[in-house]
Parts: C-alpha cells; structure tokens; sequence
C-alpha cells in the first residue's frame, strides 16, 4: 500500500494527556537519494560528490515521522492501549475512561464508541480484520464483531482485572492472565474456559508467540517462555532487575523486551542467551510492535 521510497510504515501511539497521534515513517535516505538523482545533471557540486560519501549514504537508512493527524477529544482518561486493523482500516483506542474509540485511518474519522466495561481498558487486539478482542479492569474480555461493530461473548475472565490476554494465530484460543494470578485458556467458539492454572505470582502480561508454538509470561524483570504443553523452557531475565513494562516476539524464536532501565534485550528462546542489547534515550521503553 505504502511506496518505499516515501511512507514505510505508519504509526499509532497514545499518552496519558489522552491524545492519540498518528505518523507517516518516511524513508528520508531514499527521498534526499532520489533528489539528488533528479539534480545531478543540474548541479555540479552532486557530480563531485566522493565514493565515500555515496556509499555512507547507500548504507545509511534514516527515517522522519510526519504528524498525520492528533486526536485530543477521543477520551477523557490516560490511553493504555491501541490495536491497527492489519488492513490498516480501523484503530481501536481504550483507556481510563472505561471506554474503546474506534477511528477510520484512511478516511481519518471516529466511527464510534464501545461501552461494554465497566474499568479502565487494559488491552485491545485484533484478529484478522473479522474481529477484535478487548479486555478491562472489570476483569472481563469482549469478543467484537467488527462488520456491525456487534458483541459476541462477554467472558468473565479473571477476578480483579485482566493484565493481558494474546489471540493464538489459529483464532481459536486465547490466553490470559490476571491479577487473581490465573493462568487461563479460552474457546473463542464456544467463549467458555479450556484451562486454568494457579501461578504462583501475579503476571504483568502473556503473548503467543507468531507460530503459536510457544508462549511467554512476564513478571517483574522475568520473561517466562512455555511450549504448548505447558513446560517451562527458559526464564529470561531483564538487565538491571527493572521491571519489563513493553514486549513482542520479533520472530518464532526471538523475544524483545524492555522497561525502566531504557534498554532492549532481544533472547533466543531455543537457548535462552541474550543476542540483541539496544540502549535508547528514553526514560524508558513503554512499547514495543514487531511487524
């Protein structure tokens, strides 16, 4: 959809002052290479540019973030999370407020509202572009229909609230955790529970990994990484002992995190090790999105 030589990728992201920010990732290496390509006839300083030089910036990949729009009226509360439909169509916001925000990114409007919780929101995913999933403070998860926007299951998942759930890439299953420390497995078909255990800690957040072959439990500075039988494999610990706030599997077997100490550790969930340590210059790392 998008040209490579201009806009790559774009970019969701919300804030505690409830604004919700939208931004074009534009390649500026292609573009100023382009530009100079069009002037080199014209200009004669291009045409002495040196080998070096050329190949620094063949080599180079800068990227520019373009605002595309700022929306300030959606919520009264904090934005705690957003989910991009993978067609690129709708954005779902939730937040504070207790209520979910659905925007039109191609045609940059709000389409609407969802007010099934009764807490703040914790987390919202899609699945596919035929659904979304969302969950809340109230300790329950909605299963959305997103042709009629319609309701289809309200599951009462956890007591005292949900701290995350992840959609298995068959669309059938779900796993969640909550603060009642439970461990549980969903039927999205039938909405009921398939499983459920006691941990003996409460999880700050879990994800499947892209094959579903695997899943991760975090906690604290802790990465958990579980096969589908449920064994564990390798407890993954962040540097520093700070608490891991952001999360993602970058590929099958290699799993991002990181939090309060403003790095991002990458591991290999075959062996365990570290491979990837990035420093950034954030106070700390609040997201983290692998497409």
């Amino acid at each position: 959809f998008f040209h490579p030589t201009s806009v790559m990728f774009r970019v969701v992201v919300g804030s505690y002052q409830h604004v919700l920010y939208g931004f074009d990732v534009t390649n500026a290496s292609a573009l100023e290479k382009n530009d100079k390509s069009k002037n080199e006839e014209d200009d004669e300083h291009n045409q002495s540019t040196s080998e070096e030089e050329q190949q620094s910036t063949a080599n180079t990949t800068a990227i520019r973030l373009k605002p595309r729009f700022s929306c300030s009226q959606l919520h009264t509360g904090a934005i705690k999370a957003i989910a991009v439909q993978s067609s690129g169509t709708f954005c779902v916001s939730g937040s504070t407020d207790e209520t979910i925000k659905i925007l039109n990114l191609k045609k940059n409007v709000e389409v609407g509202s969802l007010l099934e919780h009764e807490g703040a929101i914790t987390a919202v995913s899609f699945y596919s572009t035929t659904h979304m999933i969302s969950s809340g403070e109230d300790g329950k998860i909605c299963v959305w229909k997103t042709k009629e926007w319609e309701l289809l299951w309200t599951i009462k998942a956890h007591k005292g609230g949900v701290n995350g759930f992840s959609i298995h890439p068959s669309g059938r299953i779900i796993i969640s955790v909550g603060k009642d420390s439970h461990l549980r497995l969903w039927n999205l078909i039938t909405g009921k529970s398939a499983f459920d255990k006691k941990l003996p800690f409460v999880p700050s957040g879990v994800i499947w990994s892209p094959s579903g072959n695997h899943y991760a439990i975090i906690h604290s500075y802790h990465v958990l990484i579980y096969n589908q039988e449920g064994e564990e494999l390798h407890d993954l610990t962040g540097e520093d002992n700070k608490e891991l706030l952001a999360w993602a599997f970058i590929t099958d077997t290699l799993f991002a995190a990181g939090g309060g100490d403003k790095f991002v550790g990458g591991w290999g969930i075959t062996n365990g090790l570290v491979v990837h340590l990035f420093s950034g210059d954030l106070n700390r790392i609040s997201g983290i999105f692998s497409a």
